[in-house]
């Protein structure tokens, strides 16, 4: 599990929940004393500490710079913006705008072949070490396309209620209904984004443990079912770096070069802690 530090925390506020419970431990101790404190004392937890990224949390980027695979070399860097709110445990969550980091693991001179890592999360100044796979990768163009309904976009229909065709085929009804996979309503519209549950996909390549979450997820502008490739046509994933437990995963193209486009959107993994 990977420890994720709350915004809460820090010694000033653990020296006064001290004080607050020695406090509250003497008052315990008067004659007069009614069973709803005690169960509250034995109950109650400060929000203070850890809260952990459990292995199969995706985390849904944007890529902050263009990349080509014929360009770059091993070591360079790469990043990405955190496009939506990401869900955690007892009500926490990596906030959208976190960057997640990493490197160029090392790329072929012809430019048909690139291996990445990432491995570091800044939440607005909270930093931690993750280690995540890859799940889908998505070029701009598709990207963008997703925020253009099928009806176009006009003055008699709000963006905030407009109905959307998610990369991978999902359909998300932004006026207040679900979002669905073929029948199935699979999770919600929320804010820029969805929260789904993440479904396995077989015949695109996408069928380990990590591939099936009940756990709602943040999938932005992808389906419950995305994997792989979408926007290439050439282009397909060689090791998503998830179950040899690297978070090295790496990128081919039978034709032409590679080229990671600034804006292009990408779904992430969680692993395991860094070492």
């Amino acid at each position: 599990m990977i420890s994720y530090h709350s915004t809460m925390s820090g010694n000033g506020f653990i020296a006064n929940s001290r004080i607050l419970l020695l406090k509250f431990s003497k008052f315990l101790q008067r004659p007069a004393i009614c069973a709803s404190c005690v169960l509250i004392l034995a109950t109650w937890t400060p929000a203070i500490g850890q809260t952990t990224i459990p292995p199969g949390n995706v985390l849904p980027i944007s890529l902050n710079q263009t990349t080509k695979a014929d360009h770059t070399h091993p070591g360079a860097a790469i990043s990405g913006r955190l496009m939506q709110d990401v869900p955690l445990p007892a009500g926490a969550k990596i906030r959208e705008g976190a960057t997640v980091s990493g490197t160029v693991v090392q790329a072929s001179p012809d430019g048909k072949q690139i291996t990445l890592r990432f491995d570091s999360l800044d939440d607005h100044g909270t930093k931690q070490p993750i280690l995540s796979g890859f799940r889908a990768h998505a070029s701009y163009m598709a990207v963008s396309q997703v925020f253009i309904p099928p009806s176009g976009l006009d003055r008699s229909t709000p963006y905030s209620t407009a109905t959307l065709i998610l990369i991978g085929g999902d359909v998300s009804y932004r006026g207040g209904g679900p979002v669905t996979h073929g029948n199935d309503p699979v999770g919600k519209p929320v804010g820029e984004g969805v929260l789904v549950k993440v479904l396995p996909n077989p015949d695109r390549g996408c069928d380990t443990p990590y591939d099936r979450n009940d756990t709602e997820q943040a999938l932005w502008a992808f389906s419950s079912d995305a994997c792989g490739m979408y926007g290439y046509i050439h282009r397909k994933m060689v090791d998503r770096g998830l179950l040899n437990g690297s978070g090295q995963f790496t990128l081919a193209t039978a034709k032409g070069k590679i080229k990671l486009q600034k804006g292009d959107g990408m779904l992430l993994i969680v692993i395991s802690p860094t070492r």
